[in-house]
């Protein structure tokens, strides 16, 4: 299962405390409007500009926007892409 928690020391803990293995990773989360196809449109992007999406996934955070979520080589190379 993969999470991105608001306090991630927290969210660490706790899991490790319930016995659950935890492994982070440093990903780039992006607010977009929800909608059929956004996630690709943002993958689009970060391809165009020749960086490798590692992997993403994508929710909805409710009223009407959406979170996807990319796990890429660098990360501020994709902000830039994504601008």
């Amino acid at each position: 299962v993969m999470v991105v928690p608001d306090h991630e020391g927290k969210a660490t803990k706790s899991l490790e405390a319930a016995g659950y293995p935890v492994k982070s990773a440093e990903v780039l989360a992006v607010q977009t409007p929800a909608g059929q196809g956004a996630g690709a449109k943002l993958a689009k992007k970060l391809s165009d500009a020749g960086i490798n999406v590692e992997y993403s996934y994508a929710s909805s955070i409710g009223s009407g926007q959406g979170m996807a979520i990319f796990r890429v080589p660098n990360i501020e190379k994709a902000i830039k892409a994504l601008d």
